[in-house]
């Protein structure tokens, strides 16, 4: 990741919409970090 994903912050997807990010995992088998996180608002 390039930048640090704070739980409870909210972030612009990059689809444009507004999201509030629940957690940050690490994948166990590949490593990589995976974003849970919730839609605030649609950008339609």
């Amino acid at each position: 990741m390039n930048r640090k994903l704070i739980p409870g912050e909210l972030y612009k997807h990059f689809k444009g919409d507004v999201v509030e990010i629940i957690c940050v995992a690490r994948n166990s088998e590949t490593l990589e970090d995976e974003v849970s996180y919730y839609h605030i608002e649609d950008n339609e």
